[in-house]
């Protein structure tokens, strides 16, 4: 069987809402910092599953896997238990390798 290739034929952003749940939280209601790498992972793959990618098929068929290969945080305003994120992911240099950026726009 052959396989027609893929491509990111869409926009170059996608949004997720993301609600913060009490186990995302620390004792004072402020999510836990690393669950934002969480966050942010959300929308990645949701991006890809919107795109008819699924990672796992991905791996085990065309052996396509995403490594995190580096990461930069800035931490401009808590988000706090039940808010609502907007969470994107964007391709910042079209072509391989990829370069996805995931941010926080607000809440």
């Amino acid at each position: 069987m052959t396989r027609k290739a893929k491509t990111l034929s869409c926009s170059n952003e996608f949004t997720l809402t993301v609600r913060v749940y009490y186990e995302d939280t620390d004792a004072g209601g402020v999510v836990y910092h690393a669950n934002y790498l969480r966050f942010m992972e959300r929308a990645r793959t949701e991006w890809l599953r919107q795109l008819g990618f699924e990672q796992d098929q991905l791996a085990k068929e065309m052996n396509i896997v995403f490594v995190v290969a580096g990461l930069e945080i800035t931490y401009r305003k808590p988000a706090r238990f039940n808010d609502a994120l907007l969470v994107s992911a964007t391709i910042e240099k079209p072509g391989a390798p990829r370069s996805f950026s995931a941010k926080k726009f607000g809440g």
